[in-house]
């Protein structure tokens, strides 16, 4: 934990995550540079041959400059759209005073960081890559005043996040679905090894089930499928809940059930 201007920020090294946002195909160059004079004595022109050009902030030229000032349940819908390009689900992960977004979008990758001041975006950092050209640029923190100085230093956080996926959130979804299963499975201690992938419906309810890895006993395995299946989840309100796509996840039953945070 690192306080910078009496600010607190936290960092969580998670799994690969991300949404899909509309914006983010905007492609924004470098920031411009100061031009010389076009009339200058010899003298000045020496001069300002040694003299190094700093770039000039143009906040709008800023990749999310528009989250600045933003509450975290306004981030939360700016960066969870209502439509996405590619078939994978994605994760926003939320901290009491940082944030993380991992997007792609045809050939736009952005990687976006947000510190929170008052629940409001105080900052923001992002990271553009191109996958075809192989090109990318950075930004540093910057607010709407200008690029931060010092650059705040962020650090691991021992601290449970929000995480959004598909606008649900997950952990308070997992704990439903924990507590829907062990109503009707009741060999948690013999289903060492099980894994199941499990999808699930807009209403909630399981419209597939597979078995990725057995606990070796067939009769456990159904069990254990049969349980899900019987299962009624809460219903997905996110934004693409109305989609066809279900919401899928590969449950280690075992590890799942006794977990108290997401898998």
């Amino acid at each position: 934990m690192v306080k910078t201007d009496s600010l607190t920020t936290w960092m969580h090294n998670g799994s690969r995550i991300g949404i899909i946002v509309a914006s983010a195909c905007q492609i924004v160059m470098p920031p411009t540079y100061a031009a010389a004079p076009t009339k200058h004595s010899a003298t000045t022109s020496n001069q300002i041959s040694k003299t190094k050009l700093t770039p000039r902030f143009n906040l709008k030229e800023m990749r999310y400059w528009e989250l600045l000032g933003k509450s975290k349940s306004e981030a939360i819908k700016y960066l969870c759209p209502s439509e996405r390009s590619m078939g994978s689900n994605y994760t926003l992960c939320i901290y009491k005073d940082y944030a993380y977004d991992d997007k792609t979008i045809n050939d736009i990758k952005d990687y976006i960081e947000l510190i929170f001041k008052d629940d409001r975006v105080a900052m923001v950092r992002s990271d553009c890559k191109f996958f075809l050209s192989g090109a990318q640029w950075k930004t540093k923190w910057f607010n709407a005043d200008g690029i931060v100085s010092p650059q705040p230093v962020l650090n691991l956080k021992d601290e449970k996040p929000l995480l959004i996926q598909d606008g649900i959130d997950l952990n308070s979804y997992y704990d439903a679905m924990r507590s829907e299963i062990k109503k009707h499975f009741h060999s948690l201690s013999a289903c060492n090894g099980l894994a199941i992938m499990v999808e699930i419906a807009p209403d909630g309810s399981v419209s597939e089930t597979e078995v990725r890895h057995t606990s070796g006993d067939p009769a456990i395995d159904k069990e254990a499928v049969d349980a899900i299946k019987a299962s009624k989840f809460p219903p997905r309100y996110g934004p693409n809940a109305h989609t066809k796509d279900g919401f899928v996840q590969v449950l280690p039953l075992k590890q799942f059930l006794m977990q108290t945070t997401t898998p």
